[in-house]
């Protein structure tokens, strides 16, 4: 998720794009089917050799066009950076809505907060309250997560919404490829908690840490000198066919703390980032409080459509009043000035 280039070069937004299949053993050529049997998480409909899974303690060093992977066995080897992950989610997310004037609501970051903290950052920590399941269960992936961004990269840990059930894995997203660690089941309420720390002593080492119930789940990286200027709070979706699809929330980052490598206090001042943000046709939020930043979406949004008598009446005009606003009409309608308007729920 490379997002810092992204910004410099002003496109719409970024690729939860995926890492690679091949593996060079000494001079052996090693598919991902070959290497120890990971815990394994598909992203909706990305294709599954774009992901790389490692198990919890694997060392990712990052290179110009791969990785290196030290597994926590003592086993080595390199990661070649798959070219067209990129290109088929590319093309994926341009596919048309039933409407094709509508723009596609598969792959977008809906809502943003980020920060340039004025030191190098030494942690990013966050509680995060594990959101109610999606209204609609489909082929839909969500990502919440806290990161720090580079022109080298995103570290992140990430609760993810997949395969119909909430997972929390830490990820590492360098070149539009990913590495993640195994993950762990968590369920709604479910108060998680989010690490990203500078190893001590070692000038380019993070360590990304996903915990819950005791469990954890991390991955370390060498980020080979990079600088990781940018720090973010972000919800993504991939693969939405329906507002529905997504969570009514809320999801709470809280407790959020930042410390530079001395140990100081940084206090972020938060901005919502619509640079990269598509139009939000869902209408989620992220709100800064005393509490931290809750992610909420509305159950549906009110359109007006001129005066509805009765059901039938909603039932003609609100299909093509939401329709309009590339969004669906939820059956819900109500009247806001008697024989003058009335407002469909749409979603």
């Amino acid at each position: 998720m490379n997002m810092y280039v992204l910004k410099k070069n002003c496109k719409t937004s970024l690729l939860l794009a995926l890492a690679a299949v091949l593996v060079l053993v000494g001079t052996r050529t090693v598919y991902a089917s070959s290497l120890p049997a990971k815990p394994s998480m598909s992203l909706g409909n990305i294709k599954s050799e774009c992901i790389t899974q490692h198990p919890s303690g694997t060392m990712v060093v990052r290179s110009e066009n791969g990785a290196k992977i030290t597994h926590p066995d003592g086993s080595t080897f390199d990661v070649a950076d798959k070219t067209d992950c990129q290109k088929v989610a590319m093309e994926k997310s341009k596919e048309p809505l039933a409407t094709t004037q509508c723009p596609p609501l598969h792959w977008e970051y809906l809502n943003a907060q980020t920060w340039f903290p004025p030191a190098v950052v030494g942690s990013f920590t966050a509680n995060y309250t594990v959101p109610p399941t999606p209204d609609i269960v489909g082929e839909q992936s969500l990502f919440y997560w806290i990161g720090l961004d580079s022109d080298y990269g995103v570290i992140q840990p990430v609760l993810a919404f997949s395969d119909g059930g909430w997972k929390f894995a830490s990820f590492i997203v360098a070149n539009n490829n990913i590495h993640m660690s195994s993950y762990i089941d968590v369920k709604p309420n479910d108060v998680i908690q989010a690490a990203i720390k500078k190893v001590p002593g070692e000038n380019s080492q993070y360590q990304i840490t996903a915990s819950s119930s005791g469990q954890s789940s991390n991955l370390n990286v060498d980020i080979q000198g990079h600088a990781m200027p940018w720090a973010m709070n972000v919800l993504e979706s991939w693969f939405l066919q329906s507002c529905n699809e997504l969570s009514e929330g809320p999801m709470l980052f809280s407790n959020i703390e930042m410390k530079d490598v001395a140990g100081q206090v940084l206090s972020p001042q938060w901005t919502p980032f619509t640079t990269l943000v598509n139009k939000n046709l869902c209408k989620s939020t992220m709100t800064v409080n005393n509490n931290g930043i809750a992610v909420t979406k509305p159950a549906y949004i009110g359109l007006e459509a001129g005066p509805i008598w009765d059901n039938s009446d909603a039932r003609n005009k609100c299909p093509s009043t939401c329709g309009r606003a590339c969004l669906q009409w939820s059956g819900q309608w109500r009247t806001t000035e008697p024989g003058k308007q009335s407002v469909c729920g749409c979603n």
